[in-house]
């Protein structure tokens, strides 16, 4: 069976030269580990800065969809004084 820190060698033909240092299965596992639980810890700080972000960059818009006041249009409330006047 051939080892996975020999594969970079496979792939590109070239034979490993005898001085350079492969680190063993055990060793890369444990990288893949750190690797992986510090990228998620990460991500979850990303998603927090994501989540708490959103509203400060888009206040205007979720002010005008979440208002609960009517707007009046300036030109219907003259077209309706107009109307009581006649």
């Amino acid at each position: 069976m051939i080892s996975a820190t020999y594969l970079p060698y496979i792939i590109s033909g070239v034979n490993k030269p005898d001085n350079v240092y492969l680190m063993d299965i055990k060793t890369a596992k444990r990288w893949f580990n750190w690797h992986k639980w510090s990228s998620l810890i990460c991500t979850l700080f990303l998603l927090m800065l994501c989540v708490t972000g959103l509203p400060l960059i888009f206040h205007e818009e979720l002010d005008k969809i979440l208002e609960k006041q009517v707007v009046a249009d300036a030109h219907a409330l003259i077209y309706s004084i107009n109307l009581l006047n006649r």
